[in-house]
């Protein structure tokens, strides 16, 4: 079950005017504003921060909805705020992994466009819930209220977080304002960084290459049938605790994960790709395929997508041995992991295949074997 996170974005339109006395008539260049004119309200659950500060911070995961609603602080008395468009900001969220990805903002009532926001070209009413207006009275606003209210036209913004690779990102609403008989003030942009909410579960496969390669020295099967081993004699696979349903460091490990939980997969030799080197070639689910992103997405590696190491510095010889001063890294370390996301709730069995390589770079054939992951619905 994925949530639906409404957030109401009131915007002081009437000090962003007399801060901001020459605002862009672009809208292709909207002037930024300090995030001290835009308040962010929703749940507490859905862990809202900053509000008075440049980016303002609301957690979300994979499959959540947003749905963004846009008032000035006069609730467009003396003037008005409307949004025009949603991109990816130039300041940075937090920078490793993928992208955190919203889909395009989808216009939910108010005016239908037939490509984007602009131009309008029909109305699709969405109707607010009827509520009573007050009647001047004595004492003031007491019953009965103005029962015969119609229905009034409505809108908001919906967008939904598809991929979250990252901690964080930073988008840019872009708004404009109007003054009482309808009139252009300018154009305006403000930040708004979406925390992603879902846990990343990083797995570290140890593979013992060495020992396979003994029992194995005719080496493996194909890509299409690779040899299947024993997963309690060659396989580590480790994760932090509080992921374990059971078998951590063994090769039947089975996680806990919920839906939206990013899930990667690091492989690498018990040499650390000295010996023998290792590589995963492919995944299969033999069951629950339907509960995980599939095929798991390659990040860094030869993907296109440039991910790097942390730059570790690198042990020197020395007495009493690896004594400070270590040796300076200048150069990045290309780095690659493979990443999928829990989808719906359920057990999956699935099998990684992977190749070993030897000193020289050849393939020395393809194997195989099953842990497992297991998704529950937090919701």
């Amino acid at each position: 079950m994925h949530d639906a996170t409404n957030i109401l974005i009131s915007i002081d339109a009437e000090s962003i005017l007399k801060a901001y006395e020459n605002p862009s008539q672009s809208p292709d260049k909207p002037t930024l504003v300090d995030g001290k004119y835009v308040y962010a309200v929703a749940a507490s659950a859905d862990g809202i921060t900053g509000e008075v500060k440049d980016v303002v911070k609301v957690a979300v995961s994979v499959g959540d909805e947003i749905r963004w609603r846009e008032v000035s602080l006069s609730l467009s008395f003396a003037y008005s705020v409307v949004f025009y468009n949603l991109k990816t900001s130039d300041v940075p969220g937090e920078q490793r992994g993928a992208r955190l990805v919203l889909s395009p903002p989808v216009l939910k009532g108010g005016i239908e466009t037939e490509e984007g926001f602009f131009p309008p070209q029909k109305k699709a009413i969405v109707s607010q819930t009827k509520t009573p207006t007050p009647i001047q009275t004595t004492p003031p606003n007491t019953p009965p209220w103005d029962a015969k209210v119609e229905e009034t036209p409505y809108y908001y913004w919906m967008t939904q977080v598809t991929e979250a690779g990252r901690r964080s990102d930073v988008l840019q609403w872009q708004f404009t304002i109007r003054d009482q008989r309808g009139a252009l003030q300018g154009y305006f942009a403000w930040n708004v960084e979406v925390m992603n909410r879902s846990e990343i579960i990083d797995i570290l496969v140890a593979i013992d290459a060495e020992t396979i390669m003994a029992n194995y020295p005719n080496g493996g099967g194909t890509e299409a049938k690779p040899t299947l081993l024993d997963a309690n004699k060659y396989f580590y696979m480790v994760v932090k605790t509080a992921s374990v349903v059971s078998g951590n460091a063994g090769g039947e490990l089975d996680v806990s994960a919920n839906i939206g939980d990013v899930i990667r997969w690091r492989e690498v030799s018990l040499s650390v790709n000295f010996e023998y080197g290792v590589a995963f070639a492919g995944f299969r689910a033999s069951s629950g395929g339907a509960n995980i992103q599939l095929p798991p997405s390659l990040i860094g590696g030869v993907s296109g997508q440039t991910v790097y190491q942390v730059k570790t510095p690198m042990p020197k010889q020395t007495s009493p041995p690896n004594s400070p001063p270590w040796g300076d890294v200048d150069k990045d370390a290309p780095y690659h992991f493979w990443q999928s996301t829990a989808m719906a709730a359920g057990k999956v069995t699935y099998q990684w295949v992977f190749q070993i390589f030897d000193q020289a770079g050849t393939s020395k054939g393809y194997f195989g074997w099953d842990p497992f992951i297991s998704i529950s619905d937090p919701g």
